[in-house]
């Protein structure tokens, strides 16, 4: 997280165990750790937040493009329908005999 090694901590250790002394150093280090675990709570909850909000939100556009697909194909299966309707009475109007006139009457 803070990229310090081993004697980087050792060297923080003594310096702060000087300044500190012995009896305060325990109390400000538990201090520490309860604030460190704090800090990754809020992250994590934060980070699933916003995880969840971005799931939800690639479901929902997904879903209206699945559902924009599926207007559209319906659209087509229709417009193929009513294609076929308008090919199959122009072939019956060709194929119909129509009764002749009689000219003498």
């Amino acid at each position: 997280m803070f990229n310090i090694g081993g004697g980087e901590v050792l060297v923080i250790l003594i310096v702060a165990l000087i300044f500190l002394g012995p009896t305060k150093l325990p109390e400000i280090a538990r201090s520490l750790g309860k604030a460190t675990r704090a800090v990754r709570r809020v992250s994590e909850s934060f980070r699933s937040e916003l995880d969840s909000a971005v799931i939800e939100g690639t479901e929902t556009a997904a879903r209206q493009r699945g559902n924009d697909l599926l207007n559209s194909s319906n659209e087509i299966v229709e417009s193929e329908a009513g294609n076929q309707d308008c090919q199959h009475m122009e072939t019956e109007g060709t194929t119909e005999t129509v009764p002749k006139h009689d000219e003498k009457t």
